[in-house]
């Protein structure tokens, strides 16, 4: 992004032009006030360095089952919505019978997590939080 602003300050340099950054409202300006609040709040990432002690100890893991291009740990992921790079949506629509897969999942998505390892018999290793009262 930054090489791209100073191709933009040089080339308005350049013509002898001049660019001002002015607040639009957002209900002036709905579509972009729309996609600016479209941050996925579960979009989560480990750390690396704690990624490679759990691939180490519980890996090799064979897909990360809840990730995009941005947060995902491994070359195979799955995502939850299109994603060029992901090798299917929908992780639950997926057989995770004969993976060894990496879940770091939305914390609401937990106890759905935990059922569909029992019903593929599937072997997962997954990040949660330490919250006393949760089921999990």
């Amino acid at each position: 992004m930054n090489k791209i602003a100073t191709r933009i300050w040089e080339r308005v340099f350049e013509l002898g032009c001049a660019i001002q950054a002015v607040h639009v409202p957002g209900i002036q300006n709905e579509v972009a006030d729309f996609l600016s609040r479209m941050h996925d709040r579960s979009d989560w990432k480990l750390n690396p360095v704690w990624w490679r002690l759990l691939d180490d100890e519980w890996g090799p893991h064979s897909i990360d089952l809840f990730a995009s291009q941005l947060n995902r740990q491994l070359p195979r992921y799955y995502s939850w919505m299109y994603d060029v790079e992901a090798e299917a949506t929908d992780a639950f629509r997926q057989s995770w019978a004969n993976e060894n897969g990496y879940a770091n999942p939305p914390f609401n998505l937990i106890g759905q997590v935990l059922q569909k390892v029992i019903r593929d018999q599937a072997k997962i290793t997954i990040v949660v939080p330490v919250w006393k009262p949760a089921s999990w």
